[in-house]
């Protein structure tokens, strides 16, 4: 008897060790070696299973043992206790298992949470970096549209000084030729201005 309760309460210890603090050790362990949350998680729980089961084990060999003994039992007549006490370890080991479920789903939330956060506000600087850029972009396009417009304008007044230049040259020209050819100075005037309607 003593054998067996001693065999409970070392296996209640080893479920409270994994609930204050091992089990958080582990994940941190897996996360290490490169494991997603959910494969953290997985693992996790197959520890806590496989606790609960040898501790579940150990529990009815124990009693198994005790039950199959020479002479009377200590175990039988204490046998409504024992089992008392190791259905309380089975609701403790369920409770734990359930905590840790829950502990381990709202770690994974938690998680989920902050890499969305941080993807969501890497994407608002990459967007600010992209909308800084597009302005500096548009600012040099915008000054060097507008340097050619003023070139071409530019280069269009000289044409046109240019043509007016030639064109009072040939009216001259012309003036010239018709006074040599006995016009009047009226006559001439009348004729360019035909001329060059």
């Amino acid at each position: 008897m003593e054998t067996f309760v001693r065999n409970l309460e070392d296996s209640y210890k080893k479920a409270i060790g994994w609930k204050n603090g091992t089990g958080n050790g582990i994940m941190r362990s897996y996360e290490e070696e490169g494991l997603s949350q959910e494969e953290c998680n997985n693992r996790i729980i197959n520890k806590f299973a496989r606790s609960w089961k040898d501790a579940l084990t150990t529990s009815q060999s124990v009693a198994k043992d005790d039950d199959e003994g020479d002479g009377p039992s200590a175990y039988r007549t204490t046998n409504f206790s024992s089992a008392a006490l190791h259905k309380k370890q089975k609701t403790n080991l369920d409770t734990m298992l359930h905590e840790g479920l829950q502990r381990s789903k709202s770690l994974y939330k938690e998680r989920t949470e902050m890499e969305k956060a941080s993807r969501e506000n890497e994407y608002q600087l990459k967007l600010a970096q992209d909308n800084k850029r597009l302005e500096v972009e548009k600012e040099r396009w915008e000054r060097e549209y507008q340097l050619k417009v003023n070139q071409a304008q530019a280069q269009l007044e000289h044409q046109q000084r240019d043509l007016k230049i030639r064109e009072a040259h040939v009216q001259t020209d012309y003036v010239k030729m018709l006074l040599s050819l006995g016009k009047t100075p009226e006559q001439a005037a009348k004729a360019v201005q035909d001329f060059f309607k």
